[in-house]
């Protein structure tokens, strides 16, 4: 399997002009985890966004941002 060291499209999508470490990302899907969170809890109602369907947070759930995140890490499987 082919295996990239980093994954640009995912921080490009999701964190314009982030920077981090890939272990960073990682620990932050950590952090979700702990907290216990639901996969399917969208995070415009997580984080207290207010907005209608037009929002590009509408539709983003935990589960989601947590495969985003992991890309972004590097971590494929």
């Amino acid at each position: 399997m082919f295996r990239q060291k980093t994954c640009c499209w995912p921080t490009a999508c999701l964190l314009p002009g982030s920077e981090w470490e890939p272990e960073e990302y990682l620990a932050l899907i950590q952090q979700l985890d702990d907290e216990g969170l639901d996969d399917f809890t969208r995070v415009r109602k997580f984080l207290g966004i207010a907005g209608g369907k037009e929002n590009t947070w509408y539709p983003l759930r935990i589960g989601e941002l947590k495969s985003v995140l992991a890309l972004s890490g590097g971590d494929r499987d």
